[in-house]
């Protein structure tokens, strides 16, 4: 469940507290955390941290069978919540969070094996009420460094095709401009395959088309086509951990920002920079994308002023070290710059980010 946008009321009463006492609201976020989260982990009620090892130990042996995908002693669940947490309330929300500050699998892909585990986590952490939060604060703000990146790990073939150079010639005449083309009017045009494409063709394009055609369907009995069932499987789970990853990190985001701490504000903007700047990565637009969205529902509203401009003229550096740099996002070459504009004006205007 996304947390709820705060009313116009209680924004505001925030928002006029920030301001005025901001240096005292920094100076009880950070005593508040008196102890690290083991330990405060270990000072819980011992039916509370028996119930959230209960809990946790499934999904962390899902965790460890992600990669065993023909005889995987647990079954990976990508849906929240999961049924180990489905009864967690607004009460398991801490407990569960200090939980999340500590490993859960140790080795190779141990980071991405630990998102599975929090990605689950989190979905009972974005329960904490207001008053919640500003105790969470630090502890949130730890998990930012625990957040994994995409997974690099390369896609398996999943067609084995012997020859393989009969393939490679029977794909380059199926998808010659002879065979296939283009129908329909910018910006909604779309390419069509044979046979499909033959009905759209005229006479001297048909003439053309059709020893292609039946050249085509005869070099598609030369070679044999094997289709592997596991390498499937194996490239879904890489689709899958890597949704799970942007998820979770964005949740991660708009928890920090929910807080009200401005501590939060720049150890988000922080993290977007140092995606941001790196070569080929999205993680700086997915993350920029949860800050988006934290202010259409009205928590950047919570920030002073002149913490927001603070956080504006930051994000501006961000841009305009990467105003040259252009990432694959999706379908399209993005730009982090253009990306980000509409933000840093409106932090740097001091606006609120109100949808009228």
């Amino acid at each position: 469940m996304r947390p709820q946008p705060l009313t116009f009321i209680v924004t505001i009463a925030l928002a006029a507290c920030v301001v005025c006492a901001q240096p005292a609201a920094k100076s009880a976020v950070r005593r508040r955390k008196t102890v690290p989260a083991k330990i405060a982990l270990q000072r819980l009620d011992a039916a509370v941290r028996d119930r959230i090892a209960k809990a946790v130990d499934p999904i962390v042996l899902e965790a460890k069978e992600l990669d065993d995908l023909k005889n995987p002693k647990a079954t990976a669940v990508f849906r929240r919540p999961h049924p180990a947490v489905k009864d967690w309330q607004a009460d398991m929300a801490m407990p569960a969070l200090l939980r999340m500050n500590e490993d859960f699998t140790k080795g190779a892909g141990s980071r991405f094996r630990d998102t599975y585990v929090r990605w689950h986590l989190i979905h009972t952490v974005k329960q904490l009420d207001q008053a919640q939060l500003t105790e969470a604060s630090p502890y949130l703000g730890e998990l930012m460094d625990a957040i994994p990146g995409p997974l690099r790990t390369s896609y398996v073939v999943e067609y084995k095709r012997e020859p393989q150079e009969n393939y490679d010639e029977w794909y380059r005449v199926y998808t010659s401009p002879t065979l296939r083309i283009t129908v329909g009017y910018p910006p909604f045009q779309q390419l069509v395959d044979v046979p499909e494409s033959l009905k759209y063709m005229n006479e001297k394009q048909l003439a053309k088309a059709q020893p292609m055609w039946a050249k085509a369907q005869a070099l598609k009995k030369t070679y044999k086509e094997k289709y592997s069932p596991i390498a499937r499987s194996f490239n879904d789970r890489i689709a899958e951990m890597n949704v799970i990853a942007r998820e979770y990190q964005g949740e991660v985001v708009y928890e920090l920002l929910r807080t009200g701490d401005p501590n939060r504000f720049k150890d988000v903007i922080r993290a977007i920079d140092k995606h941001a700047r790196k070569k080929d990565s999205i993680t700086g637009f997915d993350m920029l994308g949860y800050v988006y969205l934290a202010g259409f529902d009205g928590h950047l509203d919570q920030y002073d002023v002149d913490v927001r401009k603070q956080m504006g003229k930051a994000l501006e550096k961000t841009a305009r070290a990467t105003q040259d740099q252009w990432v694959r996002h999706g379908v399209f070459k993005r730009n982090f710059a253009d990306y980000a504009f509409h933000m840093i004006e409106t932090l740097q205007h001091g606006d609120d980010f109100k949808l009228d």
